[in-house]
């Protein structure tokens, strides 16, 4: 599955998600095993999501980690 980023970037994403929840489903990337993508449902993207995201994006903190919890 192919995705672009802001920058309009392609992103091939792993065939299913490891993990999937109420906002959406997180997958790893190919070829870069210290990053995911998290593909928000449709349905709870909303304008304040959106600008979340892209200050989460445009201001990272200086080390990202890989996590996923159990429920």
């Amino acid at each position: 599955m192919e995705y672009y980023g802001q920058s309009k970037t392609s992103y091939k994403l792993s065939d299913t998600p490891f993990k999937k929840g109420g906002e959406g489903s997180v997958y790893d990337i190919v070829g870069k095993a210290d990053y995911v993508a998290k593909i928000y449902h449709s349905s709870v993207v909303t304008a304040e999501l959106e600008a979340k995201i892209k200050y989460i994006t445009n201001n990272p903190p200086s080390l990202w980690h890989r996590f996923s919890t159990t429920q």
